[in-house]
């Protein structure tokens, strides 16, 4: 097992000079405890930042500039140095690499003698890394790091218990699909993935002549980037359905409440509602007729296409194209004239014809005819001409303003009928089920019209990549099928494949693993664990589906409020520890926070101390006060004690301490 055994600061921001931190002894559950503000995520920043540098400064400080960062964070009680500089330094134990120490150095000079200037050193027992010939020594020592506590295992357990709160259990994007992988040791089959990718890339472009060989890199390289769009596409597609369902579901629900509504309200209150329902239904229908509109003939009208085709004179930009066909056949027939006569016509003759009919016939029909439409083909021409039709483009303009002045008129009618609901039933159940309908229509709207878009890039992006694919299989249809470069391309290509049926195998293998996992972390953490009744894990994106009783579909689908996203963030999290093959320390920055006293003491007494062998938490008064001081202590898990406390108004000192009295214990 790994464990972190002590972080080191210097110069950064309210640490001044040298502060030593230790971080193992006694229980497994190591505390540091600090008021808000006095250095608790500056702590969370420094282990961060001595793993990974500036790659994790721009996760966790989106749009900042790390020079700027950086020597901002110089602590102004520093002790003058000729040198001013910010340091880290992690010490570890591991069972592979024995005792570890990992030390970063940010060098704060001037721009004109380098600027910010960083240096890594990594030693083994005290000895540095050994660099191979021609290695880069950073280069070496980052790729060291990344080896033994990859950056995607550190984002999962490295953890701001603030930020789980915004924890979206429904987005398993790539980066965290890429750290479940790596911690459950697939990661290694996505790097020869990858390596076999940028193989297979090379052996390709080796096959084509070699003036294919930008373009051939060009279309693979927007291949992927196609791809990637299209598996984001189909992720917002899914998720939006899933809401859509969920949105359209309550509606319904909202919908019967108002049809079995008591017969004994007042008339004036019940024709009130009868009338709303019937103007929210209405307003669906419309709703519906726009969505229409917008995925067929209104971005025609808003690109500006005309009513009628002939303002872009149409038939003279058909006639002139025409007339540009015949004359290339022309030109070919005339050609085959001069090449069948006997005698043949003389060289500068011949010349002089074949010049005098170039020049007839070069003129370009965007020349000859005014029209946004003389730059396309003849082909071109003809599709749009049948799409015109297909559309009734010719109406469409008076249609789709009709359909919007009608929608305007039900929506104003569909808000007046609302207002006057709500007034009538101030104080009553109707009310709020009124303003309810009206803002789940709204956001109904909204989502509808979000999955036709996306629908409509998606649509286009896959025909984008089938028309790259026949590009690419054009140019690589130049190459010798019997070559050892195709064969080298095939046998890359079969390895693949069983890379991937063996990733997806192995991902299946673990599935009920992390169920089991994350059902056990659940427990420990929610009251409502006991209305669980399953819990399923996609093998191959790792989406969670929970079922609990009383609620229909997937649970995971409601709007869950800030701590329940916190206690799936946390119950994945605990999952991953449980059933992953590397035994990482967690390191956790406020750690109850948003929780009620109930889910704190749950937290603290029965999830925090079965999360690893080694748990370092970053604690206010807060997080355990009340009480979950002393209830952690008697679980005799508790480890060091340690507080970070004011000693100036620019710095901050650590010790070891009994934290009773900061806990009010």
């Amino acid at each position: 097992m790994t464990y972190f055994t002590s972080l080191q600061i210097r110069n950064f921001k309210r640490f001044a000079g040298e502060n030593h931190i230790p971080l193992s002894g006694g229980g497994q559950v190591t505390v540091i405890a600090a008021q808000n503000g006095v250095g608790k995520t500056t702590v969370l920043d420094a282990f961060h930042l001595t793993l990974h540098g500036k790659r994790v400064f721009k996760e966790r400080y989106l749009g900042r500039k790390f020079n700027e960062w950086i020597h901002n964070a110089y602590s102004i009680e520093s002790e003058e140095e000729e040198y001013p500089h910010i340091q880290f330094a992690l010490e570890l134990s591991d069972p592979i690499h024995d005792n570890v120490r990992i030390q970063r150095t940010y060098w704060l000079l001037p721009d004109d003698d380098g600027g910010v200037t960083e240096e890594l050193v990594v030693t083994k027992d005290g000895k540095p890394l050994e660099l191979e010939a021609g290695e880069n020594k950073l280069d070496y020592t980052e790729a060291w790091i990344e080896a033994l506590l990859p950056l995607p295992l550190s984002r999962r357990f490295l953890v701001d218990g603030e930020r789980l709160s915004d924890f979206d259990p429904q987005e398993i994007d790539e980066e965290l699909i890429e750290s479940i992988d790596d911690l459950l040791e697939i990661g290694m089959l996505q790097k020869l993935e990858t390596h076999l990718q940028t193989i297979q890339r090379e052996t390709v472009r080796k096959m084509v002549p070699e003036d294919e060989h930008e373009t051939l890199e060009n279309l693979l390289t927007l291949r992927h980037e196609y791809k990637l769009e299209v598996a984001e596409l189909k992720s917002g597609i899914k998720s939006s359905n899933a809401q859509r369902d969920i949105i359209q579901t309550r509606i319904d629900e909202l919908n019967e409440l108002f049809q079995n509504e008591s017969l004994e309200e007042e008339s004036e209150v019940a024709n009130l509602r009868i009338g709303f329902a019937i103007k929210q239904s209405e307003l669906t229908s419309v709703r519906r007729d726009i969505l229409d509109k917008m995925t067929t003939s209104l971005p025609f009208l808003i690109a500006g296409l005309p009513t009628d085709l002939q303002e872009w004179n149409v038939a003279e930009v058909k006639a002139a194209l025409e007339s540009e066909r015949l004359n290339d056949e022309n030109l070919k027939f005339m050609v085959s004239v001069f090449d069948s006569l006997d005698p043949s016509l003389g060289g500068r003759s011949r010349d002089r014809i074949e010049k005098a009919a170039h020049k007839v016939v070069s003129s370009s029909v965007h020349e000859d005819v005014s029209s946004p439409l003389a730059h396309l083909s003849l082909d071109a021409l003809g599709i749009l001409e049948k799409r015109y039709d297909e559309l009734g483009m010719s109406e469409a303009q008076e249609e789709v303003q009709n359909i919007i002045d009608n929608a305007m008129d039900k929506l104003t009618i569909f808000n007046k009928i609302a207002t006057q609901l709500v007034s009538a039933t101030e104080g009553l159940s109707i009310s709020e089920m009124a303003n309810e309908l009206r803002d789940k229509g709204m956001v109904l709207g909204g989502l509808q019209a979000d999955i036709s878009r996306m629908s409509d890039e998606l649509l286009g992006k896959e025909t984008a990549i089938s028309t790259i694919e026949k590009q690419i299989e054009n140019i690589q249809s130049k190459s010798d099928k019997d070559s050892h470069l195709n064969r080298k391309k095939d046998t890359i290509l079969r390895l693949r494949g069983l890379l991937e049926m063996y990733a997806v195998e192995h991902r299946s293998t673990l599935a009920q693993p992390l169920e089991e996992a994350f059902k056990e972390g659940f427990e420990l953490l929610s009251r409502k664990s006991d209305r669980l009744e399953k819990i399923t894990v996609n093998p191959r994106t790792y989406q969670t589906e929970l079922k609990m009783a009383g609620f229909p579909g997937n649970w995971l689908d409601r709007d869950l409020s800030a701590t329940e996203r916190q206690h799936v963030g946390l119950s994945l999290l605990y999952a991953l520890r449980k059933v992953g093959n590397r035994p990482i320390p967690v390191v956790i920055d406020t750690p109850t926070s948003r929780m009620d006293r109930d889910h704190k003491g749950w937290s603290v007494t029965r999830f925090y101390p079965r999360l690893s062998h080694q748990v370092i938490v970053l604690a206010t008064s807060d997080d355990l006060g009340d009480g979950l001081y002393d209830e952690l202590k008697q679980t005799e898990n508790l480890g060091l004690e340690l507080l970070i406390e004011e000693i100036s108004d620019n710095s901050v000192k650590v010790s070891e301490s009994n934290l009773a009295v900061f806990f009010g214990e």
